[in-house]
């Protein structure tokens, strides 16, 4: 055997080919011990107010207007009675006062706990526990009335209004809709007071405001997703240290060129992604270029938007990428190809597409000039936002040959390694589960001690998430472990390869194939299946689909049910796909049987 093929990607770092010379040592270096909002404070009175840091429908936001409003609100969480380490959850889309109460939180100590907004009412109940205060949007109030209306615990409850930010007149216009909806939720419920009447009474405060740096306190607490079914979200503890020394691993790749100085970047995800907070704010602060904030997000506006602000860096998953190519290439075939040419780094995260639709968007942004492909990235609040990015630029992913998308490399600071049912390291192109360790990991989880001994193992962070890194350096990732299957013998094989088997079907669009649960210890199977509209027989291809998969499956194990849908999947608030829903479904399955019949299939009794 090759030794090259013999030895582990930890011991190599094949990834750091991609990097600039010397680029780990210097991610290496310690960081400088300032909160982050210390060290943005700093940067953006150095920059002055040549660029505005936000523009919010049309209003900018200049850099000494945002410092201003980050200490007016430090002074009024003080005056109201806020601590340093007191933890004040926060619940509201992306609006100029989600920035604002954040790096607040930060300046004077406390901890922002930023609940996941595509998480069950009851996630969302297990992760308020335990706090005082909680500031939340009044578009979105609605959403968690439960939780927070009449409940005692809370001694304070901000209601951030999203029209304070607004221009007028279309301030005005909202204001009156925002102050109808709420009158008589402000009347009933004591503990909650307006954001602008809270700022009136205590941002007068002329007691110590900044807390003493703590290395050990989390700078931002994030909830982590997938739970709306499990009913528990974990709350990440990100430190000042791992949140700077996520900026310093990126300062140290190829990547700053993406982020033109006075330029515009599209800031829409909502605040709880840790992504969005450090690739959309704290980044593009840095680098002095202005922030387009939108606090709604589905696929149209996004859509819109990009080719409203034409922006040089945004950030979205897959699916709502493919919806802006299908109209990007609609256009196309209608004669007037719209201009992409000013993407610097338009970025594919946190749901991915298969190769085929990549190097179809790739090909739509290629016509419409734009100089670069899309950039696809993996990350997790655990390392505080970025593990992995594709570092190689321009067009190089659509050479790929591999049955998945890459994901890119590690930053310089980071590794990752592939491990076995046994914590074995496996070699390169081997499945398995990804570790990561690196100077941006968490904490810990708030208050689960267990559970962060459980994921967090001689330095290695366990992520539970299924992947294997290719020679050069680059990481593929299949899914969650959670979605794998593990049978009576301890094989293990992967419901992501039975999907990409199915997608290679000329009728499919796209597919997906849940575990619903098992029967002595051989696990039970839902496809969905979504086909092109001009399909002609549809218990044609599902037979053909099953007979297609045979071979990947194991002895006793079959797909014991296939669901049409008539449109594309679902997405949930954040643009994924809601593959959560689907598991709950539980009927209206159909099973392909030896004569060619189909039978009624439920899954209700697992």
């Amino acid at each position: 055997m090759d030794d090259k093929r013999s030895k582990l990607p930890s011991e190599e770092r094949p990834w750091l080919r991609w990097h600039p010379e010397g680029a780990r040592e210097k991610a290496l270096e310690p960081v400088e011990q300032i909160t982050v909002w210390k060290f943005l404070e700093r940067t953006l009175k150095e920059q002055g107010d040549t660029y505005p840091a936000m523009i919010y429908f049309g209003r900018k936001i200049k850099r000494s207007r945002f410092i201003s409003e980050v200490h007016r609100w430090a002074r009024t969480f003080r005056g109201m009675g806020v601590q340093a380490d007191d933890r004040v959850i926060i619940y509201t889309p992306f609006i100029p006062e989600a920035a604002y109460v954040i790096m607040a939180l930060n300046h004077i100590g406390a901890w922002p706990v930023m609940l996941n907004m595509t998480s069950s009412l009851e996630a969302l109940t297990n992760g308020a526990k335990g706090a005082k205060f909680a500031v939340l949007a009044d578009a979105v109030e609605g959403d968690v009335k439960s939780i927070f209306r009449n409940n005692p615990e809370f001694s304070r409850i901000l209601i951030l209004e999203a029209t304070d930010s607004m221009p007028c007149p279309l301030k005005q216009i909202m204001q009156v809709k925002a102050c109808f909806r709420m009158h008589k939720v402000y009347k009933e419920n004591k503990n909650y007071i307006r954001a602008s009447k809270a700022l009136k009474l205590w941002s007068g405060y002329e007691g110590e405001v900044e807390a003493p740096y703590n290395p050990e306190r989390p700078a931002i607490i994030t909830s982590s997703g997938g739970t709306s079914i499990k009913g528990y979200a974990k709350q990440i503890m990100d430190t000042n240290v791992a949140v700077l020394s996520m900026l310093k691993q990126t300062l140290n790749t190829y990547l700053p060129k993406n982020y033109p100085e006075g330029k515009r970047c599209y800031t829409g995800l909502p605040p709880f992604i840790s992504t969005c907070i450090f690739v959309l704010v704290i980044v593009p602060f840095h680098f002095n270029m202005t922030c387009y904030v939108e606090p709604r997000f589905n696929a149209k506006i996004f859509t819109k938007n990009i080719m409203k602000i034409k922006p040089q860096i945004c950030l979205t998953p897959g699916r709502c990428w493919v919806y802006f190519f299908t109209q990007m290439d609609r256009a196309i075939r209608k004669g007037k190809t719209p201009d992409l040419s000013f993407f610097t780094m338009p970025i594919m995260g946190g749901d991915g597409v298969i190769p085929e639709d990549l190097k179809w968007m790739n090909g739509i942004l290629r016509k419409c000039g734009s100089p670069t492909g899309l950039y696809s990235g993996y990350g997790m609040s655990e390392v505080f936002s970025l593990l992995t990015v594709d570092c190689r630029g321009g067009y190089a992913s659509d050479n790929d040959q591999d049955p998945i998308v890459s994901v890119g490399i590690p930053m310089p600071g980071s590794d990752i390694c592939i491990v076995d049912g046994n914590g074995n390291e496996l070699p390169y192109g081997q499945r398995g589960e990804i570790l990561a360790r690196g100077t941006t990991l968490m904490k810990g989880y708030y208050n689960d001690k267990k559970l962060t001994d459980k994921v967090m193992k001689d330095g290695w962070y366990h992520s539970g998430d299924v992947g294997y890194i290719r020679e050069d350096g680059q990481l593929f990732v299949y899914g969650r472990m959670s979605d794998s299957c593990i049978m009576p013998d301890g094989t293990m094989f992967y419901p992501a390869d039975l999907e990409l088997r199915m997608n290679k079907d000329p009728e499919v669009h796209s597919t997906m194939v849940n575990k619903m649960g098992e029967k002595d210890g051989i696990p039970l199977l839902a496809a969905h299946i979504v086909l092109h509209h001009d399909c002609p027989d549809r218990d044609d291809v599902i037979r053909r689909l099953d007979a297609s998969v045979r071979d990947l499956l194991p002895e006793g194990v079959i797909i014991n049910g296939y669901k049409i849908h008539r449109h594309i999947f679902r997405m949930n608030r954040i643009c994924k796909t809601d593959r959560n829903y689907y598991v709950c479904q539980k009927t209206g399955y159909i099973r392909p049987e030896a004569d060619g019949s189909m039978t009624e299939v439920t899954f209700n009794n697992i």
